[in-house]
């Protein structure tokens, strides 16, 4: 899976209003300084032991930015700044019904996909099975598949995907086939500047490939909000 967001823009109508005026504007040289600080150890809202600086300021400079050094405050990163994983970490939930086929769903990752969601595009990528250490649901009730870092098995320069298989075997050998469903899907990074959600049930842009040929349609996205 390949992390993508749709975004919906609200338009609004405007009314714009155009008013004569005089092309000479007088601005106002701004007035602002520094007059010095003082720096004190305080206690914060933690109880940790922290340094405050007071500036004392003069002037009337409208508006006042500082960068304080700190994350999300560095001067260096006023740009925008990209961000090291620590960890990726997995989570759903996950439920099953009806039939009596073993080993119906799977989890896998891969780097190696291009994109190609055909049947054979998809068939053709390399995946890794990453289901062990998966809590997966028994029955109707849906269970938590509990936290998994897959951080290990990104790579850097490549998108990283995320699938769930189900395969469908025939029923004259099998028997009848169980219905699995995934919910509560998360993603999440955990950075230098705290957890990031990176996708979820609803952000992660899913889509199913089956096999058109030999059982087709037997997969689909479900609203269980």
């Amino acid at each position: 899976m390949k992390r993508l967001i749709d975004k919906s823009i609200a338009l609004i109508g405007i009314t714009i209003l155009f008013v004569a005026c005089s092309p000479e504007q007088h601005v106002l040289e701004p007035s602002f300084e520094i007059q010095g600080y003082e720096v004190e150890q305080v206690i914060d809202t933690l109880g940790n032991e922290v340094y405050q600086v007071s500036f004392r300021l003069s002037g009337d400079p409208d508006i006042v930015s500082l960068y304080s050094g700190q994350i999300e405050n560095d001067y260096q990163y006023r740009d925008g700044r990209l961000i090291e994983y620590d960890a990726l970490n997995l989570s759903f939930a996950s439920n099953v019904q009806y039939g009596a086929q073993a080993n119906q769903f799977s989890v896998h990752v891969s780097t190696d996909f291009d994109g190609d969601y055909t049947f054979e595009g998809v068939t053709g990528a390399e995946w890794t099975d990453i289901t062990e250490g998966f809590v997966l649901g028994t029955s109707a009730a849906f269970v938590p598949s509990g936290v998994k870092n897959i951080r290990a098995y990104q790579e850097d320069g490549k998108p990283l995907y995320i699938a769930f298989r189900y395969v469908f075997r025939p029923f004259s050998e099998y028997g009848e086939a169980r219905i699995w469903r995934v919910f509560n899907f998360n993603l999440s990074g955990v950075t230098a500047i705290g957890d990031v959600t990176i996708a979820n049930q609803q952000s992660g842009a899913w889509l199913f490939v089956d096999n058109a040929i030999d059982n087709p349609g037997r997969a689909k996205i479900e609203n269980l909000l």
